[in-house]
């Protein structure tokens, strides 16, 4: 759950930092984290079928295009890609660019 909250810190701040653009961040955060929250759901079905799975590249990606609070919650509740310490790696990693970018509009935009 903290690893949740700790995902939505660059969207509230930039929500915040720039009022203008909550609505269309907030909507592109939601659709991305349902988006990426589903492909953890089914790699988790897929791997329990013993079917072609979803690329382990293509799950980090889609934390880093801003789907990490659905990476998360979905390791969370599938309990998928918890035993590989990568994944959480990665998205904390993500977490911390976002984190990093949002710094620098805030500053470059003031």
């Amino acid at each position: 759950m903290l690893k949740f909250l700790f995902s939505l810190i660059p969207l509230i701040w930039a929500g915040v930092r720039f009022p203008g653009l909550l609505l269309p961040l907030g909507i592109y955060a939601a659709v991305i984290s349902l988006f990426t929250f589903c492909a953890y759901g089914s790699d988790k079905f897929f791997a329990v079928m013993h079917w072609r799975r979803i690329p382990e590249d293509f799950l980090i990606i889609l934390g880093f295009a801003g789907g990490v609070p659905g990476a998360f919650a979905g390791m969370k509740l599938f309990r998928h890609k918890t035993a590989k310490p990568y994944f959480d790696r990665a998205l904390t990693t993500a977490v911390i660019m976002q984190i990093i970018i949002v710094c620098a509009a805030d500053f470059l935009f003031r």
